[in-house]
C-alpha cells in the first residue's frame, strides 16, 4: 500500500538524470504494504525512474529519493506511486505525511468548526479520530 499524500499540501519531483530500473521489476512489488508515496502530480513521471521527491509544509520537511512505480493519467493531472527502498526512508515519510494531516486537521478546525486548537490538541483529536485507518509499515 501506499500512503496517499493531501492534495492540498504541494509535493516536488525530480527526475534524477540516467537512473531507473527495470520495469519488469515493478511488478514485483507489493501493493499491500506502506512502501511509498501516492500522489497526484501535474506531470507525466516514467515508470522505473529514480525521482527526488519533497515535501515542505509548515516547519515539517521530507525529502528523498524513490522509484516511480506506476503513473497513470487521471483527472487533470497524474496519479503517481513511488517507492522508497529503506526502512528509515519510509519511516520518515510516513511521519511526514501524519505530521501534514495533524496540520491539516488543526487548520480545518479552526476554518470549519471555529475552535483554534493548538498542535498537541490537534494531534490528540486526529489520532482518536484518523489514526486507526492511516496505513502501517
Amino acid at each position: 500500500m501506499f500512503i496517499q499524500h493531501l492534495d492540498t499540501i504541494p509535493i516536488n519531483c525530480r527526475l534524477q538524470q540516467g537512473a531507473s530500473i527495470d520495469k519488469s521489476l515493478l511488478s514485483q512489488i507489493p501493493h499491500d504494504e506502506a512502501s511509498g508515496l501516492r500522489f497526484r502530480f501535474r506531470e507525466p513521471l516514467p515508470a522505473g525512474a529514480s525521482i527526488e521527491v519533497s515535501i515542505e509544509f509548515h516547519r515539517y520537511a521530507f525529502r528523498a529519493t524513490g522509484t516511480v512505480v506506476w503513473c497513470t493519467p487521471d483527472a487533470g493531472g497524474y496519479d503517481v506511486a513511488v517507492r522508497f527502498e529503506d526502512q528509515q526512508t519510509r519511516f520518515a515519510m510516513r511521519m511526514v505525511e501524519q505530521a501534514c494531516r495533524i496540520e491539516w486537521y488543526r487548520e480545518y478546525a479552526s476554518r470549519e468548526q471555529g475552535r483554534d486548537i493548538d498542535g498537541n490538541q490537534a494531534a490528540a483529536e486526529w489520532i482518536d479520530l484518523f489514526a486507526a485507518d492511516f496505513p502501517r509499515q
